[in-house]
Order: structure tokens, then sequence, then C-alpha cells
């Protein structure tokens, strides 16, 4: 994920282990880690459960969500109001990976993929890793905010 939004990660990410995980970016909104977690337990899919609240969310088209289950199946959906924003907003769906970003020169997503896919070590080094792949081709596009 890549921002300039201060403390991001206390709004948007939520993770239940065992389970599966889910960040809500743009325009957060914590229903779809609540609803989500709840279809998981009921034996949903991870693109069913992210559905189940975005059918119903009048604002869907101003968020970026993406969610991985306890298997790593991925499922991402970038609302279409985005691409009035200023910058490229996206999501690139990996092998048990999503890389999710708006407002974005548009090489980061692909740089943050690449580095992350293509990275040793463990997953806290290579998310950082990806992290740092990202600010390379531009970072934001309002630079020297992009938060970590």
């Amino acid at each position: 994920m890549a921002t300039n939004n201060t403390y991001v990660g206390n709004s948007t990410v939520y993770v239940q282990p065992g389970l599966g995980a889910f960040s809500v970016i743009s325009e957060t909104n914590p229903s779809y880690a609540i609803n989500g977690f709840s279809e998981l337990k009921k034996g949903k899919s991870i693109k069913e459960a992210i559905e189940y609240t975005r059918e119903a969310d009048v604002d869907a088209n101003f968020r970026q969500i993406a969610g991985i289950d306890s298997t790593g199946n991925v499922y991402a959906y970038t609302g279409s109001a985005l691409k009035f924003r200023k910058g490229y907003s996206s999501h690139l769906i990996g092998k048990n990976d999503v890389a999710l970003g708006n407002q974005l020169a548009e090489a980061v997503l692909s740089s943050m993929a690449t580095k992350y896919e293509h990275s040793k070590g463990t997953l806290a080094e290579r998310l950082l890793k990806s992290i740092w792949a990202g600010r390379m081709p531009g970072d934001k596009l309002q630079e020297n905010n992009l938060q970590l």
C-alpha cells in the first residue's frame, strides 16, 4: 500500500490469524473487514466476502479494497471514481499477494509487486523491500509525503 496519509495502518489493515486479511484505502470503511471476516467464517470465498459489502456500499467507487484468505486466495477492487483523481490508481494481483495504491506515478505498483515477488527473506523484509522499490519510480504524486 502506498499513500501519503499519516497513520494509515490504524484504519486500513485488518487481520485475523488463520482466517484472512483485508485492506480498505482511499476512503476507508471497516465494515469490509467486519463483514468480510464473518463471510469467510461462513465458508465464502475472499471475492464473495468483499463483494457482499461492496454491493451495498453507495461509496464503493471511491474505495480500494483487497483481501486474502488463509489459503492465499486474493481479490481486489479499485473503484471507478478514482480514475478522476490526479495520478494512477489501480491494483495488481500476484501469487498470494496484491499491490494496491492510488494517486501514484504509474510505475510504482509494478515496481512494488515485482520486488515483493522476487525478494527473499522474511515477510517483513520482503514488504520493506517492496515499499522501497515503490519509492524509486516517483513515489506518490505528492512527493515527500509517502508514509511507510
